[in-house]
C-alpha cells in the first residue's frame, strides 16, 4: 500500500519553527523600542522673552505650509504659493463653516503651516503675517496670540507677531 511512518519528532519541530521565529521578531521589536528610550536624548529649546504673554515652540518644515500672497504680486499658483482670492475660493470647499469664514478674514501677506507645538505637545495652525517665510529645518518660538472663538479652538489657531530663531 506504500504507507511511510511518521517521525513525531521531525513534525514537532516543524511546528515549532513559526512560533520561533514569532517569539525571535517580537524580541527584536522589544528590545529596539527599549534601546531607543534608554539612549535618546529629547531636544531641549533654548527659550526667549516674548513681548505677548504666549508663545510655541515650532519646527518649521518643508512642505507643512502655504503662503497666501497679495492678489497684485505677479507669479502662477502653485503649491505652497497662491493668490488671496484663489486660497479663499478654495477654501469654500471645505466641510467646516467657521474655518471658511475665519479664511475669508485673512489679510495677505500669510503664512499658514500645521505643526506641533513643542511646548503644550499640541498641534496647532499658525498664521504668520510676514512677506517672507522662516528657514525651513529651523527650530523657532512664535510670539503672539491663540484664537479666542469657541467654534474655531478644536484648531488651536495661533497668530504669529513676532518669529525667534532658536537653538537646540
Amino acid at each position: 500500500l506504500g504507507l511511510k511512518k511518521i517521525n513525531h519528532s521531525e513534525s514537532l519541530a516543524f511546528t515549532l519553527q513559526p512560533a520561533l521565529f514569532a517569539f525571535g521578531l517580537v524580541l527584536i521589536l522589544l528590545s529596539g523600542s527599549l534601546l531607543l528610550k534608554a539612549f535618546a536624548q529629547p531636544i531641549t529649546l533654548n527659550q526667549r522673552a516674548c513681548a505677548s504673554s504666549e508663545y510655541v515652540l515650532i519646527r518649521f518644515d518643508p512642505g507643512t505650509f502655504f503662503n497666501v500672497k497679495r492678489q497684485s504680486a505677479f507669479f502662477l499658483d502653485w503649491a505652497p504659493n497662491f493668490h488671496i482670492q484663489q486660497f479663499k475660493t478654495n477654501a469654500h470647499s471645505l466641510a467646516e463653516p467657521g474655518l471658511i469664514d475665519w479664511i475669508e478674514n485673512l489679510q495677505a501677506p500669510v503664512t499658514l503651516f500645521y505643526t506641533l507645538d513643542f511646548n503644550a505637545n499640541q498641534k496647532a495652525l499658525v498664521a504668520l503675517q510676514a512677506e517672507d517665510t522662516p528657514q525651513t529645518g529651523q527650530y523657532y518660538q512664535l510670539c503672539g496670540s491663540f484664537e479666542t472663538s469657541p467654534a474655531l479652538s478644536a484648531y488651536r489657531i495661533f497668530y504669529a507677531m513676532e518669529v525667534l530663531p532658536l537653538s537646540p
